[in-house]
């Protein structure tokens, strides 16, 4: 469906095959095109989607049709529109690593590797405080989080940002959308 979308943005309501082909080579991964099957397989499935789609029928702006993309990404992977905040786990309840990348994002804050493995994640909701204490040497952040466990116990998570003077600032400050 996404391809389908970003045809009619590029060439709008009339699908010629040419075009599509063109579109395949910047939509679809090299190794999805390499059998001899597949660029009839995707050019199948994207004119289905085209000639079903809403934006064709409806004729809908190109700009409504990105938004609409857009929207899907971010509901679909969340965790690629965070702001991300290296950061050293130095107490806490045990993580597989202790060098972390704190991802902020509307749907809450996670905890991921360099991998972007998700390692802790947290809705708002879950978060109690969140402070910060200044030490001559490095500052320091603490999120206090309830986790949703039967005994609703509380654990501290204390973690400090490798390059970051405005972290608490910026994540209670900022729109995050």
């Amino acid at each position: 469906m996404i391809a389908a979308q970003q045809y009619y943005i590029d060439f709008g309501p009339d699908m010629l095959n040419d075009r599509l082909q063109s579109l395949l080579q910047s939509c679809i991964p090299d190794n999805c095109l390499s059998s001899a099957k597949s660029i009839p397989y995707w050019t199948n499935k994207i004119q289905q989607s085209f000639s079903k789609g809403y934006f064709v029928r409806s004729r809908i702006a190109p700009l409504k049709v990105k938004e609409d993309i857009v929207n899907y990404a971010r509901y679909k992977w969340p965790l690629l529109f965070s702001r991300f905040y290296e950061a050293y786990k130095f107490a806490g309840p045990s993580l597989p690593k202790n060098d972390v990348i704190i991802a902020v994002n509307w749907t809450g804050v996670y905890v991921v590797d360099d991998q972007e493995q998700v390692l802790l994640e947290l809705s708002f909701p879950e978060i109690t405080a969140v402070s910060s204490s200044r030490y001559p040497q490095c500052m320091v952040v603490y999120l206090s989080v309830v986790l949703m466990q039967p005994s609703l116990s509380i654990s501290h998570y204390t973690l400090h940002p490798i390059h970051l003077s405005n972290f608490i600032t910026r994540m209670l400050f900022t729109d995050i959308y």
